[in-house]
């Protein structure tokens, strides 16, 4: 038996189906975005949770937790919380740490309508776990996790970490803060670029100097390494004591570097010997060669001076430079250069600006040790929290 099928019904059958299929179909979205609007969004995109490394879009407002009044916020109108820029957050607790090129606009930095920015370490953490339409609140926080702590009088200033990092120092660099004066006037090598205002002066002390210590970046030349020791210490000097290395009595090379100037000369190999030496003073005399150089280097410009020994007498070496024009230009040296083998030193930094101190060392401190915490932020020592809505989730991959 041969079964046959009408072509125009098996046609209308597959147009009933499918017509059926639409209508279920549109059936059942119409059902869920009305009565199970959060299924669609679920199927529709994947919900953000923010990460490390994410960047955010926020909206927040910044309050005190003491009385809840607000200190800053991205909105033009708080209260209705409407208008303004949502603030663009790199989420990262590294302040170090730069966003992509893709995301350069944004910053783990808190930047606020007047462009100040300060790294919060709180609001960061705070964002982490959130997620895009969400809103919330982010603390409160401790100053330490929000705007840091103001310094007083006794705070250990620890620049080691910066300095071997920097210069490769092998000592310890730690400063202790011993006098504030509050409401003073600019000291004038400041005005220019901080201008003549009144601010707060910190004085600073070298606190890590203690009795027997080799004092090699004070020592007279660098082959009389490790030959001066601190003997004495006070709130303010320190006293050193200098004894020349036992074979480096004559013929060695005489090196005097200037810390004030920056000016460090050289005068020629092997020229130098001690002439003179007792319990207070060692004489060093300098016996350069006619036509050999004493070279002059400046440590803030680079550039190097060469002088030529014309003659020598019994206390002077006179020597000329050549200039542009090539005429000879003399400058005269001292042939003996005297030290005394007691020196002190001041160790006390006086009349630096907080706003010096904040932008030069507390913000480098803080990027290098998370531990950290002093600051002269003018939101400093205060307890705060952020009421926030997250505008949108930028996934970091």
């Amino acid at each position: 038996m041969v079964i046959s099928f009408n072509t125009d019904m098996q046609k209308e059958k597959i147009a009933t189906i499918l017509l059926v299929v639409i209508v279920v179909g549109a059936l059942s979205v119409y059902l869920a975005e009305t009565y199970y609007p959060d299924i669609v969004n679920n199927f529709s995109q994947e919900e953000k949770i923010i990460e490390m490394g994410d960047y955010v879009d926020v909206n927040y407002i910044g309050r005190y937790a003491s009385n809840d009044t607000i200190f800053d916020s991205s909105y033009n109108d708080s209260q209705n919380r409407t208008g303004g820029t949502p603030l663009r957050i790199f989420v990262n607790t590294d302040p170090n740490e730069a966003p992509s090129s893709k995301f350069g606009e944004y910053s783990n930095m808190v930047v606020n309508k007047t462009g100040d920015e300060f790294f919060v370490r709180g609001f960061i953490n705070g964002l982490i776990g959130m997620k895009k339409g969400e809103g919330g609140v982010i603390g409160p926080l401790s100053p330490g996790q929000a705007y840091g702590v103001t310094p007083k009088i006794g705070d250990i200033i620890n620049l080691s970490s910066f300095y071997k990092a920097t210069y490769n120092l092998t000592y310890n660099v730690i400063y202790e803060i011993v006098d504030i004066q509050e409401n003073m006037s600019m000291p004038a090598d400041y005005i220019m670029d901080l201008g003549n205002k009144t601010t707060t002066l910190y004085t600073l002390r070298e606190a890590w100097h203690y009795i027997g210590e080799i004092n090699n970046d004070l020592y007279p030349s660098p082959e009389w390494k490790n030959s001066t020791v601190v003997t004495k210490i006070n709130e303010t000097k320190i006293w050193m004591y200098t004894t020349p290395p036992n074979n480096l009595s004559e013929n060695f090379t005489w090196i005097i570097s200037d810390i004030n100037s920056g000016m460090r000369t050289q005068f020629p190999e092997n020229s130098s010997s001690i002439s003179s030496i007792n319990n207070t003073t060692i004489v060093i005399t300098h016996n350069p060669k006619i036509n050999s150089t004493i070279n002059v280097t400046s440590s803030i410009w680079g550039y190097v001076d060469s002088y030529t020994v014309e003659n020598v007498t019994n206390d002077t070496i006179i020597t000329y430079y050549t200039n542009s024009t090539g005429n000879k230009s003399y400058f005269n040296f001292e042939r003996n250069t005297i030290i005394p083998r007691n020196s002190t030193r001041n160790i006390t930094i006086e009349a630096i600006p907080g706003e010096t101190l904040e932008e030069y060392v507390f913000s480098s401190l803080r990027s290098l040790d998370s531990n950290f915490t002093l600051s002269l932020h003018p939101l400093a020592n205060q307890t705060v929290y952020f009421e926030v809505e997250i505008v949108d989730v930028h996934k970091a991959s």
